[in-house]
């Protein structure tokens, strides 16, 4: 049976205009999910985003997690509360995290929570289509740079990090160079097209539709459309891949499923 998990993901900008770069991570080749590619940072929600021993609901254990994930995986920190912690601490806690821990330090800081100017501001939501096992619901959300300071990765998960043009990153997928997460992929191309702060509202609608029955658009090569056909295939899969190739001129390349 197919596993929803919720996750946040982070779009980190600098800049604006057409000097505005976005922050991707480089992910472990590693790791067994999405191992090398590069894409904004986030992860997974915990059960500690939803509050201990607070409870608080959905839209408040995505924000917790943005904030939590934005800081194991840059070091930025967006916390008022954080201004009263040695750089012992950040850095022990900083630790902590990276090692799967949450440490009663920042369950503190979360339950003092009052978020800095530079606040995370959802931006939409993307599902998984039905064509992986394992599916996550994932809230994009947007920060800019705060001022004077620089992410620092720390290998583990994650070998490298850099600010980039969202246009120098799709000429780079397009040329094979950086293989670009596919929810990140589609993000990447509005801020390219729209630029900010018109993206935020093209980026709502687009994924609206998705929620709706639109097809979400699944690039993992350049010109190959990934669209999931429900089918009745072995379970607990549901779906068979259909490939829509090229741009102007397309070519379907279709399962041939039966129907029922």
């Amino acid at each position: 049976m197919t596993e929803f998990r919720s996750a946040t993901s982070i779009m980190l900008t600098r800049g604006s205009g057409s000097d505005l770069e976005i922050y991707l991570v480089h992910r472990s080749p590693r790791l067994r999910f999405m191992g090398g590619f590069w894409a904004f940072p986030g992860g997974t929600v915990m059960k500690e985003d939803f509050g201990v021993p607070i409870a608080w609901g959905e839209e408040r254990a995505f924000l917790n997690c943005g904030l939590r994930e934005l800081f194991e995986e840059t070091g930025i920190l967006l916390l008022d509360a954080a201004v009263t912690l040695s750089e012992t601490d950040r850095y022990e806690m900083r630790r902590q995290l990276l090692n799967d821990e949450v440490p009663h330090s920042w369950l503190d800081l979360i339950h003092a929570n009052e978020v800095t100017d530079n606040s995370l501001m959802t931006v939409c939501r993307i599902t998984t289509p039905a064509f992986s096992p394992v599916r996550y619901k994932t809230n994009f959300m947007h920060t800019s740079l705060p001022d004077g300071i620089e992410p620092v990765i720390e290998s583990g998960e994650l070998v490298n990090g850099q600010f980039i043009r969202p246009a120098a990153a799709l000429y780079a997928w397009e040329r094979g160079e950086m293989q670009i997460a596919p929810p990140n992929l589609l993000l990447l191309r509005l801020l390219s097209v729209h630029g900010l702060p018109d993206f935020f509202h093209e980026a709502r609608i687009q994924t609206e539709s998705y929620a709706t029955g639109s097809l979400l658009p699944v690039y993992f090569t350049p010109g190959i459309l990934l669209a999931p056909q429900k089918t009745p295939t072995l379970p607990p899969a549901m779906t068979t891949n259909t490939l829509i190739v090229g741009h102007d001129k397309l070519f379907v390349v279709e399962p041939a499923t039966y129907e029922k």
